[in-house]
């Protein structure tokens, strides 16, 4: 830790560093480096071509424009019309053609055309030599500003119009959704003990400095996410005839970020639905992307991956227990206990082949990184793997690791317990407040000899009580009445799951969707993964899979980087995405929000500029609750 602390430190004056050298020497006009607050920004015009051709189509205007006949035209003289809120000029016949159709929609001629020189004040001289259109120039995309007025001689395409409209539905959806999942989680936060709150690292989406987001492919994912969301609000920019001044990057101590700048004075003179296209076009563009990537994770990279054998994926293995001291791993797959296979996890729960082992040592064995791994004398039995504070367990004396033999019943028949559905069954038909006796095995630490050891007069507590105060959503009507320990156990302390359940939410995410509810949760499970050790997915997870088709061609570490490179571009660009349609000032998310309230503002209010005022107000207040919203979910666990 006092390592990383050093580091940290370091690479924080290498930055202060940086930021003093871009003033002192000016290097924005050398290199077009500048600071901004605590960021270093870095301008370019590279890209800006790639945005031009994207979100305008042009002509070339005072060279080889198609006139009929050696008279020219001037644009001045004709009557103006207004489309997509553009106004665009009267034009004379072409070839038989509206000129305003062939210029504005790249439409050609219907025959061929005598080509002219047409200057900006309406001055030609033409040669009379017939030109097909596209001789003629007539529908192609040129590089360079026809004159300095952007609407003239220019085509704004007509889909980003649409694609922006859309995108606007969608913003508003996600906003109303982001704010309602943020208000919900500001209701729970008391029931997340403090063991379990999240780190304020959690909260910045920094690769490396977030403990969930890895390093190298999240620097990748995060410059997609942002090139792709920057890119797209420029080229809805020059759709809606604004200039774009530069592009560039922000830096504290790596890339953080990226930007299109528009000209500010355009987009302040903009009507409200322009600047609200545009606003909406960079998360609009993020969801598209990571659209996009899931497909191509679901369907090219996980479709073809099968287990490469069945058994029981350990998952966990709990401290002090059997597994553990007998040298199980996470990742190792379980293929026999004491002799009897094990072809799937739900064996070691319930299977009646396994129940003569209970309290009696065996041979474990299984696949660890491909290869076969054994071990001997593993104590078989159910271990218990967690308890809860203030209950019965506990307060008895039980701890973690021990196994569970027997369970002395009020009436003082003893039931032995074999595997983890015995237990369930034995403790389901006893009541709260009934007095029940533990026999379970306790290791000695300096032996390693497991000798066994009675708990008496434990009094159950209420099942459903306990869920109606710790996890109401988990409660149900069963439980109220029913006796309570407080443990959570497994068999000798392994958490295990099939390998094709581990990849089937990755292979059909969709699957058994039922109704609203079902597809709220699938969709949360898509972005999970990391948060229980499923991705990036290395080895030894990945030795548990084969791939077929094609792409079982490619060495395992490729498939597997390039799998892992598409699911987090996917799930950076969901994150940037929510970030973004959030109604904070310093996102998309505030500014789209002010222009919209400001329009439902000015339904009653007739005043602009009193319009613009409120809605600045509500903005800002709307961006403290959100911060607060956040911010809550990170202290409320450690204050409530």
């Amino acid at each position: 830790m006092f390592h990383e602390y050093v580091i940290a430190i370091l690479l924080m004056a290498f930055h202060g560093f940086a930021m003093w050298a871009v003033r002192k020497y000016k290097l924005e006009e050398r290199w077009g480096f500048a600071t901004f607050a605590i960021f270093i920004m870095w301008k370019t015009q590279k890209g800006k071509r790639f945005i031009e051709r994207l979100g305008r189509r042009r002509l070339k205007v005072g060279e080889a424009q198609a006139v009929e006949g050696p008279a020219a035209w001037a644009v001045a003289e004709q009557p103006a019309r207004s489309r997509d809120g553009i106004v665009l000029p009267r034009l004379p016949k072409i070839g038989g053609s509206d000129a305003s159709e062939i210029l504005y929609e790249g439409r050609e001629p219907k025959k061929p055309v005598v080509a002219a020189t047409v200057d900006i004040d309406g001055s030609s001289k033409g040669n009379g030599e017939k030109l097909a259109p596209k001789a003629a120039g007539i529908g192609e995309e040129t590089d360079t500003d026809p004159s300095p007025d952007p609407n003239l001689g220019t085509a704004p395409r007509r889909a980003w119009f649409r694609i922006g409209d859309l995108a606007i539905g969608f913003f508003i959806v996600f906003m109303a959704f982001m704010v309602g999942l943020l208000l919900w989680e500001a209701t729970i936060v008391g029931l997340v003990p403090d063991s379990a709150a999240p780190s304020p690292q959690m909260a910045l989406g920094i690769p490396g400095l977030n403990p969930i987001i890895p390093l190298g492919y999240g620097i990748l994912g995060l410059a997609v996410a942002i090139i792709v969301h920057e890119f797209a609000h420029g080229v809805l920019a020059r759709a809606e005839g604004m200039r774009v001044k530069s592009l560039g990057l922000l830096f504290f101590v790596v890339p953080m970020g990226a930007f299109v700048e528009p000209d500010e004075e355009e987009m302040k003179k903009a009507p409200r639905r322009k600047r609200m296209r545009i606003y909406a076009a960079g998360p609009a563009s993020n969801f598209l992307c990571a659209l996009i990537c899931l497909l191509l994770f679901v369907f090219v990279f996980m479709g073809p991956v099968e287990p490469r054998e069945r058994g029981a994926a350990v998952i966990n293995v709990g401290f002090d227990s059997p597994a553990l001291h007998g040298g199980l791993q996470v990742w190792e797959l379980v293929t026999h206990v004491g002799g009897v296979r094990i072809d799937s996890a739900e064996l070691l729960f319930s299977s009646s082949a396994i129940e003569p082992f209970a309290g009696t040592e065996v041979e474990v064995k299984g696949l660890y990184r491909g290869s076969p791994t054994s071990h001997q004398k593993v104590l078989a039995g159910v271990a218990l793997i967690n308890l809860a504070d203030g209950l019965p367990a506990k307060a008895a004396g039980l701890k973690v690791g021990m196994v569970l033999y027997s369970l002395t019943l009020p009436s003082g028949n003893e039931a032995i317990i074999v595997h983890q559905q015995s237990l369930g069954n034995i403790l389901g038909g006893l009541n709260a407040g009934e007095k029940v006796s533990l026999k379970v095995f306790q290791r000695d630490e300096s032996s390693g000899k497991y000798s066994l050891t009675e708990f008496s007069n434990i009094s159950l507590y209420d099942k459903g009580k306990y869920y109606k105060s710790v996890a109401p959503s988990l409660w149900k009507a069963e439980y109220d009445g029913k006796g309570f320990l407080g443990i959570t156990s497994s068999y000798m302390g392994i958490l295990a799951a099939n390998p094709e359940d581990l990849v089937a939410p990755m292979k059909a995410p969709y699957g058994g969707v039922g109704d609203a509810g079902d597809l709220v949760i699938a969709n949360f499970r898509l972005i999970t993964y990391p948060l229980v050790g499923l991705s990036p997915m290395d080895a030894p997870l990945t030795d548990l899979y084969t791939v077929k088709g094609p792409l079982g061609a490619l060495p395992p570490s490729v498939f597997w980087t390039l799998a892992n490179s598409i699911y987090w571009i996917f799930w950076l660009n969901v994150m940037v995405g929510l970030t973004n349609v959030l109604p904070l000032k310093i996102v998309d998310g505030g500014h789209f929000f002010r222009d919209a309230f400001s329009y439902v503002i000015g339904l009653r209010v007739k005043d602009r500029v009193r319009a613009e005022l409120h809605a600045g107000r509500v903005e800002w207040m709307f961006t403290f609750l959100i911060l607060f919203l956040i911010v809550w979910q990170f202290v409320g666990p450690r204050v409530v």
